[in-house]
């Protein structure tokens, strides 16, 4: 196993693919990534209402 500095300093896409990776790094990449997925869908639905 790596040591837990490893997995900071990965981006969530990449520490989601690290199976060794800590559950509560893999769930706040998750949630991370669900905000972005948030934000893009909110940026884009104001693009469209213009």
């Amino acid at each position: 196993m790596k040591p837990y500095s490893y997995y900071l300093g990965l981006p969530a896409e990449q520490l989601l693919e690290e199976p060794d990776a800590p559950e509560s790094l893999v769930i706040a990449a998750r949630i991370e990534l669900q905000k972005a997925k948030e934000r893009r869908e909110g940026a884009d639905r104001q693009e469209t209402s213009r």
